[in-house]
């Protein structure tokens, strides 16, 4: 019985440290995904800036 309870308690460690882990990857996704639509801006404004220096008269 004694080994039971350790078996669980030992299982129930185990799927929270999956759940942090899972959680700890959407957490990194979502970085991700944040620094992809902020590259994008950027690359966007870079461009904008482009065109409005090389549409400049003179």
């Amino acid at each position: 019985m004694v080994t039971n309870s350790k078996q669980s308690a030992f299982s129930n460690q185990l799927s929270a440290i999956s759940f942090q882990q899972s959680a700890f990857s959407n957490q990194l996704s979502a970085i991700s995904f944040q620094f992809s639509v902020f590259s994008f801006q950027l690359m966007r404004y870079a461009h904008a800036t482009r065109t409005a220096i090389g549409s400049k008269p003179g």
